[in-house]
């Protein structure tokens, strides 16, 4: 998985855990809607490949839920043992934004503001 951006933070610093949060989920998000307006083609042909394929579908998944972790990294203190639990509860919530389908199926609508206000309510609860 290509490095995300963390944007703005003081020198020598990472954003705080919440905002770092909605930086690489937002980023994630809209990099698969970029690949999709960019070549819709090559991205139909990489969702059979994943439909097609198990393994590669596992594999997937696992990176998606290793950057949902890596997000939560600062929110949730890493040796926390319920880090595991935020990010499966983290990752159901955001499935939507994240799954290569759902965002070709949200490709004409305002998701960057959608998946905001998921990451938002998640941060009140």
């Amino acid at each position: 998985m290509s490095s995300v951006p963390l944007g703005d933070a003081p020198a020598g610093r990472s954003p705080t855990g919440p905002v770092r949060l909605e930086r690489i989920l937002v980023d994630m998000h809209m990099v698969k809607k970029r690949k999709i307006a960019a070549d819709p083609e090559v991205y139909t042909l990489y969702l059979s490949v994943l439909q097609d394929n198990p393994p590669v579908l596992q594999d997937y998944t696992a990176r998606i839920r290793a950057a949902v972790i890596h997000a939560l990294q600062g929110h949730v203190e890493s040796d926390d043992p319920r880090l595991g639990e935020a990010a499966q509860v983290l990752e159901n919530a955001v499935f939507r934004f994240l799954h290569p389908v759902h965002t070709l199926e949200a490709l004409e609508e305002d998701t960057e503001t959608q998946l905001k206000a998921v990451i938002a309510a998640i941060h009140r609860a």
